[in-house]
Parts: C-alpha cells; structure tokens; sequence
C-alpha cells in the first residue's frame, strides 16, 4: 500500500541531496576552486560581492540558480517538520521510486547534452543560461562538474533510501 508520505518523504530525500551537493561538494571536490568557492558563498548568502568578476548576464543567471535553490531549501524545511510528525512511510513504494528515479537519472547521463539544454530551457525560459566558452561560468563548471554532481546526488538519494529501507518503519 502506497501513501502520500512515502512520495513527500522521497521528494526530501532528493531535496536534501541536491542541496548537500550544492553546498558541500564543490567544495571538497579536487577541481574546486576559489571562484567555485566564492559562487557557493554568493548562492549561500547572497551577497553579490561574491560575484563580481562576474559578467551582467552571468549574475543574472546565478541569481536565477538562487532563488530555484532557495525554494528547494523552503520546501525542503516546509516538509521536515510533517515527516517527523507522521515518521511512517512504505518502504516497497519508496524503493519503487528510486528505481524509477535512478532510471531518469542514467538516461539524463546517457542523453546529457538533451537533458542539459531542456532543463535549462525550462527552468530559465528567459534565455540568461547560454554563455561563451571562456565565460567564468563555463570555465569555472565545465561539462563535468554537472555529471559528478547528478552521480553525486544519485549515489546520495540511494545510500539515504536503502539506509531506510532497512529500518522498515511502516
């Protein structure tokens, strides 16, 4: 029997993962660097002195990453205090949805560039998301960066799904 904590308590779990990968990782991973460092502190706080070197259109577009980033975080907070209230969730159903949810996530790897572009047509219908290659943006997160952190946020979403899978609150 599927319930409607099951899907909310999996919504979180991707909540969280997305945004431990947005604030912890690029800061620990080898290729960081001090302007990844310092976009991290702006999507933090804010503060626009954390972007300066950065051209108009790349600090609009980083702006809009922001405010997608905050209602993520108010989402996420909005949530924890009904998941702990309710502290019941099916686990067969909220495996069901890591299957489905790893099945999207190797076939946005496989057809990246697609998913990339969609994604960002999408979520920045305004078109500020399209830089040229020696742009700071691009420079400071190529191609890769975005494939290790999709891998970084699936291998989250399935260690925090399997570790309750074996606790089995129903």
């Amino acid at each position: 029997m599927e319930n409607k904590e099951t899907y909310i308590l999996f919504i979180w779990i991707v909540l969280f993962s997305l945004l431990f990968v947005v604030f912890f990782v690029p800061i620990h991973i080898p290729f960081s660097g001090e302007k990844d460092t310092q976009i991290v502190k702006f999507l933090a706080t804010g503060n626009s002195k954390y972007v300066q070197d950065l051209q108009t259109n790349e600090i609009s577009h980083m702006n809009d990453v922001r405010n997608l980033i905050m209602l993520g975080l108010t989402i996420f907070l909005s949530l924890t205090p009904y998941l702990i209230a309710k502290k019941k969730y099916n686990s067969k159903s909220l495996f069901k949805n890591l299957v489905w949810f790893d099945v999207i996530c190797v076939l946005c790897l496989i057809l990246f560039n697609t998913f990339f572009t969609l994604f960002h047509k999408l979520l920045f219908p305004q078109g500020n998301w399209q830089f040229s290659y020696d742009s700071v943006l691009i420079q400071t997160y190529p191609q890769s960066f975005f494939i290790w952190m999709l891998f970084f946020i699936v291998l989250i979403v399935n260690l925090l799904v399997l570790i309750l899978k074996r606790k089995k609150i129903n």
